[in-house]
């Protein structure tokens, strides 16, 4: 059977998940709240994993699938999530209340967006393309606007904690065009465009930098992680047919961001280098804090596919975390 994958998406997910990684490394081990390295990886990593989570669905699920695809998030989430509540001290019913869910927040998104994806289904069965792109926008407006009002208006504080709601809205514009760029094949036609990608790569620096320099307006962060998302497609997407190491790496490091994603926080428990973290911030070097984090990225992902792959050797347990009970 020929592989539906993709491979320059799966090396961009590869790509996220280490510049996810590097951005713990720099809060959770170096002690930094941030610093220009830090900067830069928090403009655009969250942002550009949740559109290639939205890039990857074919078509919304229906029931079954949706099920299936439900459970495959969240059994990660709550198993994972409540053994490293236990491991660090904190209550189940912190876990449940806190917004981030102790990092495991993302799951719990994913899977809401995945419900959200069920009124583009009504969609599908309309003929007139130009119809069927209004009505696309339209939903995807509108799901925005309900988020807005839930989180902001409707909802308690404890409720929207609960549900995740601040992160629902502020990442649903990212999830649904990433999907609706699957849907139209919107990307084809980007890389196709050179001045696309030099458009785009130019917004994010001058956005950057104006951010930097105290520019404050509500959208401008979204058009900035949009145009970084946009430049990095046009990279990967030209180089699909290249095969290096990095390229094979990267790919091999996409192909398992779930065990990356809920294994490093453990593997971040047992480093904590605060002293490194405050030479970096005395001498600002730079150039050794960025080796320092693809050395300590690498190591971390590696070992958190590893501790996947044992883990799902034993069937209970493959079960019991990754939900596989179909």
């Amino acid at each position: 059977m020929m592989s539906t994958r993709i491979e320059y998406i799966d090396r961009l997910k590869g790509l996220a998940i280490l510049a996810v990684v590097m951005g713990h490394i720099i809060y959770f081990v170096f002690h930094l709240s941030e610093d220009l390295i830090w900067g830069y990886i928090y403009s655009f990593h969250v942002p550009l994993f949740i559109f290639l989570s939205g890039y990857v669905i074919s078509t919304p699920p229906y029931m079954l699938k949706l099920t299936k695809r439900m459970i495959a998030l969240l059994m990660p989430a709550i198993t994972i999530g409540g053994f490293l509540c236990y491991v660090t001290g904190h209550s189940l019913l912190y876990f449940v209340t806190d917004d981030m869910k102790l990092g495991y927040w993302y799951l719990f998104v994913l899977a809401f967006f995945y419900l959200l994806l069920i009124p583009f289904l009504v969609n599908s069965k309309c003929e007139k393309v130009v119809l069927r792109v209004l009505i696309d926008v339209g939903l995807a407006l509108g799901i925005w606007i309900i988020l807005f009002l839930l989180s902001r208006y409707v909802l308690s504080k404890n409720i929207t904690n609960i549900l995740s709601l601040n992160s629902c809205y502020n990442l649903w514009p990212f999830f649904i065009l990433g999907y609706l760029f699957r849907k139209w094949d919107i990307t084809k036609e980007i890389m196709r465009r050179n001045w696309i990608f030099s458009v785009s790569l130019l917004g994010y620096v001058s956005i950057k930098l104006s951010l930097d320099n105290g520019l404050k307006m509500h959208f401008i962060p979204l058009i900035m992680s949009f145009c970084a998302i946009i430049s990095l497609i046009c990279l990967f997407g030209w180089r699909e047919n290249e095969h290096t190491v990095l390229d094979k790496q990267l790919g091999l490091i996409g192909r398992n961001t779930l065990d990356i994603y809920i294994y490093h926080y453990f593997l971040l428990q047992i480093i904590s280098l605060p002293l490194l973290g405050k030479w970096i911030s005395s001498t600002e070097n730079y150039f050794i804090e960025g080796i320092l984090l693809i050395l300590l990225s690498l190591s971390i992902a590696y070992a958190s596919i590893v501790i996947g792959k044992i883990i799902k050797k034993s069937r209970w347990l493959d079960k019991m975390i990754y939900g596989r009970f179909f």
